[in-house]
């Protein structure tokens, strides 16, 4: 996500995850701040909250692949960029 930020991009972006920021995040995504994981904040809200500020168009679903992928499959879309680890979600 932090990547996608660095260029020029134009259309919807939807963000799924069902995870919080922990400390173990902090060493690979510079996305996520030591006051974000204190605070537990989740990680679609700090993802929605850094492309809210660049501009570009999205929408936060909390939960799992498993609970969401097959409404979400159904929706138009260009391209794919999973965030989500969990249930072979890769």
């Amino acid at each position: 996500l932090y990547i996608l930020g660095s260029g020029p991009l134009t259309g919807r972006l939807t963000l799924l995850d069902r995870d919080a920021v922990d400390t173990s995040n902090l060493n690979r995504s510079p996305l996520f701040t030591v006051a974000d994981a204190l605070e537990s904040r989740k990680k679609t809200e700090v993802g929605k909250a850094f492309l809210d500020g660049l501009g570009i168009s999205n929408e936060v679903v909390d939960g799992t692949w498993r609970q969401h992928g097959e409404q979400l499959s159904r929706r138009s879309f260009d391209a794919w960029v999973s965030l989500t680890n969990e249930d072979s979600a890769w």
